[in-house]
């Protein structure tokens, strides 16, 4: 997967809006598969390969970005079906999860957990859409 940059609008639960961006690439070749075992008992091979970027929200994580990893699922007939990259900053934790809207990948969806005082604190919430930069 080539490097890919988003713009991003975020609103939280007050109805507070804020903009940012998302650029992430593959960290390394697809070298793993794993199974899902649905209910009806079908076998789903889904690909999974790791993610390294970078988060850029000013107004919620300050003025550096933050560098995020995480992996992206693929179903083996080839459409992705998540993303999911999270980071760390001194006591602040980002989780970030999101879709494609569109197949081209031209646009994004998802929400993004903020946790100003690290993992396991109270999370600030925010709906997030992007669109592809580029």
């Amino acid at each position: 997967m080539a490097s890919v940059s988003y713009a991003l609008a975020l609103q939280g639960l007050d109805g507070s809006i804020f903009s940012g961006t998302l650029a992430f690439s593959a960290a390394l070749p697809i070298d793993k598969q794993s199974s899902l075992q649905p209910s009806a008992g079908e076998r789903v091979w889904v690909y999974v390969e790791p993610l390294t970027g970078s988060l850029l929200i000013p107004d919620v994580l300050g003025s550096e970005p933050l560098s995020v990893s995480g992996v992206v699922f693929v179903s083996a007939l080839g459409p992705t079906i998540s993303f999911v990259l999270g980071g760390d900053r001194a006591q602040a934790s980002v989780s970030f999860q999101f879709n494609l809207i569109d197949s081209p990948g031209q646009y994004i969806g998802g929400g993004l957990g903020y946790f100003p005082e690290g993992a396991g604190s109270p999370v600030t919430p925010y709906s997030v859409v992007g669109v592809r930069e580029g």
